[in-house]
């Protein structure tokens, strides 16, 4: 029997923090995009996994039509965190740093 092949995105993806456990997982994926705002942590990604396509732009500049046509199985992120967390200014979703990950939950609802 052969084991599905899930096709992976990666949303702010950095340096491949989050591929990289995908791979020692040793769970059949292949990120097939990732997705950053920042330049360097996109050339050092580049660097890690270099057959993976990164698409260098806000989050929230993905269309629901190009978010479909990634047609992913399987979606990693590590959005900010500082907006929900007990030390910080716990601005939960009026914390502008949570408009990208709202966005997201907005196109995965549709």
């Amino acid at each position: 029997m052969v084991e599905q092949e899930f096709r992976v995105v990666e949303f702010y993806s950095g340096i491949g923090g989050m591929h990289f456990a995908l791979k020692e997982c040793g769970i059949n994926a292949t990120v097939v995009a990732a997705l950053d705002i920042n330049t360097v942590a996109n050339q050092v990604y580049q660097h890690n996994f270099p057959l993976t396509k990164i698409f260098q732009r806000n989050i929230e500049s993905i269309s629901l039509k190009e978010f479909q046509a990634l047609n992913a199985d399987v979606f990693l992120m590590s959005p900010p965190c500082q907006p929900f967390t007990r030390s910080g200014k716990q601005g939960d979703n009026e914390d502008p740093r949570t408009k990208s990950f709202l966005y997201i939950l907005n196109l995965l609802g549709r």
